[in-house]
């Protein structure tokens, strides 16, 4: 299963998260690490320290995906840090940097329980600001990030009170807009709202959020589909529940989609090998039965070559005749042999040899004789059995020659660089 780190990035804090892909879609909670305060200094090197730290101690994976919200940090003018090069420089390798809508829409195809053809609004509202998407299937519709600010020292809770409405009164408007945008673009209306986020108490904006929207609010501030490591357990775990939705949602997904990625190129030059082998094994099947066509040509037209006992002379027709195993055959041939004793009659006289060609005999080069293939190089071209040269016609290759067919069907052999018969 596959294992990364999920980095969520706000102006004045850093959430680290190890997880692993379960079967299922589940998540397991490796490591959990924030920091923020006095632990996230401003300062590059320090940055650099305070990661490469976190990661040898809680065993983090290297591989990390990172969701960064792009707020300047509040009461302060020194130049902003680049902490991407500082996560690289404590030993991370960043997979992909994602902006806090784009890790909703992964969120939001990662826990899809309802039709694919449903518009739901996904919002993280965090300390820092809020994020909406509106996400339909796989498709992000609509994105909006801003800040806001957020006290976490407040003492009543008349205080706590107006500070919560304060900020329904920020994000209300914010996501009519946005269905509004889906509406007029898209045709199609929101049927619900799903919030996570780092923002303490976060159920306690549902009820508002429903009172100004009139839609249905669902929080994710359960444990449900985390399941957590012994490392990862404890109260403080179980309560990040919300903030860990998002960068975990990033983290896997994206893992998913590189190597996936990555495995596709592999799987096309594996494909083009076997397609390279499949055309050669073709093409060598074509050629094999191409030689297997000759050689049977080669054996109709000349059943029991007899180069080398034969000498170039034509040899008189051996076959036998139908008649010649009928009974009473042998005792006729004897009595015929017998009567041409007594008799002194001559046996037949042999067929004069046939005239040799005229025609110069041809070099052969070199021969090349292996399990299926018979080849020769003769005056610079390359022949097989069954090829003309000349008058003549390649009836046999063999390892120190070639044999030739003259018209006259005398049989010669030209050996290897000879250029003259046997």
């Amino acid at each position: 299963m596959a294992r990364a780190t999920g980095i969520e990035l706000c102006p004045d804090s850093c959430l680290l998260v190890g997880t692993r892909s379960l079967r299922g879609g589940d998540a397991e909670i490796l490591a959990l690490r924030r920091l923020e305060g006095p632990y996230w200094p401003t300062l590059a090197p320090l940055i650099t320290q305070s990661l490469q730290t976190v990661r040898q101690d809680a065993r983090l994976p290297r591989r990390a995906f990172v969701v960064a919200w792009e707020f300047e940090p509040r009461g302060s003018d020194r130049p902003k840090p680049d902490v991407l090069k500082s996560i690289e420089a404590a030993g991370f390798q960043i997979g992909a940097v994602l902006t806090p809508p784009e890790a909703l829409q992964r969120l939001a195809i990662s826990r899809q329980r309802t039709s694919p053809d449903t518009a739901i609004a996904w919002l993280a509202i965090n300390k820092c600001g809020a994020a909406l998407g509106i996400v339909r299937g796989r498709d992000l519709l609509f994105s909006r990030s801003f800040p806001w600010i957020y006290k976490d020292d407040l003492k009543t809770g008349k205080a706590q009170a107006l500070q919560r409405y304060s900020l329904v009164a920020h994000l209300a408007p914010e996501i009519t807009h946005g269905m509004r945008v889906v509406q007029a673009e898209h045709g199609l209306q929101v049927a619900m709202i799903v919030t996570c986020g780092d923002l303490p108490d976060l159920r306690s904006l549902t009820m508002p959020l429903i009172e100004e929207l009139d839609l249905e609010v669902e929080t994710l501030d359960s444990a449900d589909g985390l399941q957590l490591t012994k490392a990862a357990t404890g109260p403080a775990v179980a309560e990040s529940a919300p903030a860990l939705r998002l960068v975990t949602a990033a983290a896997l997904a994206s893992a998913a989609e590189t190597r996936s990625e990555s495995v596709v190129p592999v799987l096309l030059r594996i494909a083009a090998v076997i397609a390279l082998l499949a055309i050669g094994g073709i093409g060598y099947l074509q050629w094999s039965a191409s030689a297997a066509r000759s050689n049977s040509a080669a054996v109709t037209d000349d059943p029991a070559p007899q180069p080398i006992a034969t000498q170039g002379k034509r040899e008189p027709n051996r076959a036998t005749t139908p008649d010649s195993t009928a009974p009473g055959t042998r005792s006729q041939q004897s009595d015929s042999s017998l009567t041409d004793r007594r008799t002194g009659g001559a046996p037949p006289a042999p067929l004069p040899p046939a005239p040799p060609l005229r025609e110069p005999l041809p070099r052969v080069d070199t021969v090349l004789i292996d399990q299926d293939r018979h080849l020769a190089l003769v005056e610079g071209g390359v022949v097989a059995v069954g090829d003309a040269i000349g008058s003549r016609v390649v009836v046999g290759i063999e390892r120190d020659g070639v044999v030739l067919r003259e018209p006259s069907g005398r049989l010669v052999k030209v050996r290897v660089r000879a250029g003259a018969k046997s």
